[in-house]
Parts: C-alpha cells; sequence; structure tokens
C-alpha cells in the first residue's frame, strides 16, 4: 500500500475547535459556509468568491471615486473693477440637497488684490454667505492657486445656492481673473 501525505490541519472547526485542512476553491464558487483560504480575502456583490483584477505592474487597482461624482466649474474675469468693492470673478450654480466637496481655485491680478472663495445659499431670496478661504495677491505672487481637499458642504433643500469666488481690487484697479471646481456628489 502507498503511503499517504497527510495534510497539515490549519483551519479551526468553529463549532468543535478540530483542525482542519484547507479546502482549495476556484474562481466563482459561492463562498458562503465554506471553508476555504482564498473565500476570507475577496468576494463579489453575490457573495461569491473572486480573485482581484491585477494591473500591468502587479497592484489591486483602487478607484478612489465613486461613479456619482462630478466635476463643475468656472473661469471669468472682471476687466474694470471697482477699488475696494468685491465683484463676482466666477460662478458655479449649485444643485439643492446635494453636497459639494474638494473645492479648487486659482486666482490672478497684477495688483494688490483680495479674493473669496465662499458659496451662497437662498441666491433669489435673501442670500446667505459662507466663507471658504481667502487670497491676497499682488507683487511678488500674483497667482494663487489651492486645493482645499478637506472641504466640504451641503446645499439647502429648496433654494437655490451658488460657489463663487469675490475678487477686491485693493490700490488700483486692475483685471482680476479666477477659476474654481468642486466635487458634487450625487
Amino acid at each position: 500500500m502507498a503511503d499517504l501525505r497527510t495534510v497539515f490541519p490549519i483551519l479551526a472547526d468553529s463549532v468543535t475547535f478540530a483542525g482542519e485542512p484547507a479546502i482549495s476553491r476556484i474562481e466563482g464558487e459561492a463562498a458562503a459556509s465554506i471553508a476555504g483560504l482564498i473565500g476570507f480575502s475577496f468576494k463579489d456583490a453575490s457573495g461569491n468568491v473572486v480573485l482581484p483584477q491585477l494591473t500591468a505592474s502587479g497592484a489591486i487597482p483602487v478607484d478612489t471615486e465613486a461613479s456619482n461624482v462630478s466635476c463643475l466649474n468656472d473661469a471669468g474675469e472682471d476687466a474694470a473693477p471697482v477699488v475696494d468693492t468685491e465683484t463676482d470673478v466666477a460662478t458655479v450654480s449649485l444643485t439643492a440637497s446635494t453636497t459639494y466637496r474638494d473645492v479648487s481655485f486659482v486666482v490672478t491680478s497684477t495688483r494688490w488684490a483680495l479674493y473669496r472663495v465662499y458659496w451662497v445659499e437662498d441666491v433669489g431670496g435673501t442670500p446667505v454667505e459662507h466663507d471658504l478661504a481667502w487670497s491676497h495677491v499682488g507683487p511678488g505672487q500674483y497667482t494663487v492657486c489651492c486645493t482645499m481637499d478637506c472641504s466640504e458642504f451641503t446645499t439647502p433643500v429648496t433654494v437655490a445656492s451658488e460657489l463663487r469666488i469675490g475678487g477686491t481690487a485693493r490700490d488700483q484697479v486692475s483685471t482680476l481673473r479666477g477659476a474654481i471646481s468642486v466635487k458634487e456628489i450625487a
């Protein structure tokens, strides 16, 4: 009689705690109630065992953005601003009862100017402004850009809202330019 090789019992029965050998599993098999090493790693939406699909370099691809994310943006300028008076340079219309995150902006002027990034709720009624960031530009740094990775806000249910960049020329008239973007989470 041939000698049969024994298997090391590397799994334990959850009731008796007796050692059991690992059972092989292949992709597509149901993982429920089956002991097996691969079953603890990856399951699809139906609960079936799956193997991860790797990139050409052998890494597991990770999708950090949900498919329900839209990027909204606008760019604009005010070529003849009034000194010490804020004017809107860029405006993005927002959807009611929606979450927005990761505001990014770039502002520029060849003279001293103050920019304000803010969102406004109830645009057509009694506006309420929510400041998100401020930026000064001028000699030495004519352009400032920023990505606010952790910024997040939710618009109210029943009123129109907008995300804006407001610019104020501080000492001399000079064209105020800006661009803004935000991720809309549907």
